[in-house]
């Protein structure tokens, strides 16, 4: 289960898709909360070169983010294409933000970032990347401590869940994981993403959760040479008017980014 680098994935359809999602959650959260409490269960390393040797291996993100960098002033959804283009400005054309770089660009410094990681070699990145007073880092299990972390946290606790799945085991697992937060933590939203494949797993994924109260569903499915056939992405306990944004992004992927 810790084979997995997400570096060969980096900037692929499905980041695309999960971090419109997470950077329009946190914008929007911004303007409505004091303060903000963010827990990234399945955080990398934070930033990504997809000119690197491991991602040119795979080239996935030539689907994904490559195809929308000349549009970006242009991009529909604003809150990530400024993050895009911040990060261009800040760490060059070739690096990609992950979700705890897109979570720095958008939270404020009052706000808490907690970016936990299990894989040793990507958790060294990690603890590169948190250089500033508001974001801890964990090497540690996502499951066992992030719901001691949304205990103890003050204002909102947004929560991303987004596991590799490479073993079927995990499928089960964090579908477990969001019913026992959903559960306990009303107030916390929730974001997490699913990958779309041929065993169909994420349809078992969704028959665990269909008795959650309150669930946003979004499925993308893909049209291009990519083992991945689509993304689905789930939300819980976001407000409509965070949820009514997420509905767009069905658009934006099959039209800007996918080209259908």
């Amino acid at each position: 289960m810790l084979s997995y680098q997400h570096i060969y994935h980096a900037g692929c359809p499905a980041d695309v898709h999960k971090h419109m999602a997470l950077s329009i959650i946190l914008s929007m959260s911004v303007d409505q909360y004091d303060l903000i409490t963010y827990i990234d269960t399945h955080s990398g390393r934070g930033r990504y070169n997809i000119a690197s040797a491991a991602a040119l291996k795979t080239g996935e993100a030539s689907f994904g983010v490559l195809r929308i960098m000349d549009c970006l002033n242009d991009f529909p959804v604003v809150s990530y294409a400024k993050i895009l283009l911040d990060s261009k400005k800040k760490f060059g054309i070739n690096y990609y933000p992950g979700s705890p770089m897109i979570a720095r660009f958008l939270l404020r410094k009052m706000d808490v970032l907690h970016c936990i990681e299990a894989h040793p070699r990507e958790y060294i990145s990690l603890e590169k990347f948190a250089r500033k007073h508001n974001i801890f880092t964990h090497y540690a299990d996502s499951y066992s401590l992030a719901p001691e972390i949304i205990s103890k946290a003050k204002g909102l606790s947004i929560v991303l869940i987004d596991p590799s799945y490479e073993v079927k085991i995990e499928y089960k697992a964090c579908s477990n994981f969001i019913k026992s937060l959903s559960n306990k933590y009303k107030n916390t939203i929730i974001l997490c993403w699913v990958p779309i494949l041929s065993s169909a797993m994420h349809k078992v994924f969704l028959y665990d959760l269909s008795d959650t109260d309150g669930l946003w569903k979004q499925e993308v499915l893909f049209n291009i040479p990519y083992k991945m056939l689509g993304s689905m992405l789930l939300c819980l306990n976001a407000p409509t008017f965070i949820t009514d944004n997420l509905n767009d992004l069905q658009e934006v992927m099959q039209k800007n980014v996918l080209g259908v």
